[in-house]
């Protein structure tokens, strides 16, 4: 019973719900799981509230609390009870510090905190699927729907843990993922190459070429123009930080797990990086179009023209 006095010392349980938990888990042994859900989910959703506090030493005590009692206790959950837990703790909770890192006053360089989301909170979800793969492998196309949503993100930090977890995940898992999961992955990254495709790029770029010309609409209206354009600089910026994730991504996954995949399984990636390709090749073609976003002070911190090859 060591792990209700740690979670009491922590301040994530009162010393009511420490016993409750303790009698819970030996009722659990006598084939009470009912008892055991309906005490263990209050608790850890009650835990999983400490991660959007804003104070960082806050959200590590949460999170570390939260992944000791799904770590230690994993094994006495059975599906059901996991997919509670999933959908009703674990995705609220990262619905929740995504609305608060992208809606919030944070700022977009807030390196601190976004190093804590990705090392307190993203990545023990890698270590529970590593522990619990049997049990848990059928939540494996949820997680991907969420790093998703991270990845697609115009928030560079949001949508940098979101690819770093991603590539993480398939590191530590791949040689364990079946057909059917590869088949995901790979799906999931060719919708992430169409969605974070910076094709805004050329559009916004034609735009301020038309204001410098004399030809398009007046500075005034710049802003109203870019919003019906969808042109965000900000981004832009994160969409093409984001392909170029994907892309040494799927090297680096390739180079590691590409033996454990069949070969028509994997064969969709090309025409995700094709794609990729072609649209870098016709945005470097475009260079007045690259000078005009550069002279408006789109990656002016660069020496050269922003540019989409290497």
């Amino acid at each position: 019973d060591s792990l209700p006095d740690t979670l009491v010392a922590n301040g994530a349980l009162s010393a009511d719900q420490a016993n409750e938990m303790k009698s819970a888990r030996e009722n659990a042994g006598n084939g009470d799981i009912e008892l055991l859900q309906k005490l263990w989910f209050p608790i850890l959703t009650g835990i999983s509230r400490l991660l959007n506090d804003n104070r960082i030493l806050i959200q590590k005590k949460g999170s570390d609390a939260l992944f000791l009692v799904l770590d230690e206790q994993g094994h006495c959950f059975g599906k059901d009870l996991w997919g509670l837990i999933f959908r009703g703790v674990i995705k609220p909770m990262l619905d929740e510090l995504f609305y608060n890192y992208t809606e919030s006053d944070r700022p977009r360089d807030d390196d601190l905190a976004f190093d804590s989301l990705n090392k307190e909170i993203m990545t023990p979800i890698i270590g529970l699927f590593e522990k619990y793969y049997e049990l848990i492998e059928f939540l494996i196309p949820e997680f991907l729907t969420l790093l998703s949503q991270f990845i697609t993100s115009a928030h560079e930090g949001i949508a940098t843990v979101g690819t770093d977890i991603l590539l993480k995940f398939l590191i530590n898992l791949g040689s364990r993922l079946s057909d059917n999961d590869w088949k995901l992955v790979v799906t999931t990254y060719h919708r992430l190459f169409q969605d974070t495709l910076p094709t805004s790029l050329i559009d916004g770029g034609k735009y301020l070429r038309g204001i410098a010309q004399g030809t398009g609409p007046s500075k005034e209206d710049t802003e109203h123009e870019f919003s019906r354009l969808n042109f965000d600089p900000n981004k832009s910026v994160t969409q093409c930080v984001v392909q170029f994730n994907l892309i040494s991504g799927v090297h680096e996954v390739m180079e590691r797990n590409f033996k454990f995949i069949k070969t028509e399984t994997v064969l969709p990636l090309l025409d995700s990086l094709k794609m990729a390709y072609k649209f870098a090749c016709e945005f470097n073609g475009e260079i007045e179009i690259r000078y005009t976003l550069w002279n408006h002070g789109f990656l002016s911190g660069m020496p050269l023209l922003p540019g989409l090859l290497k």
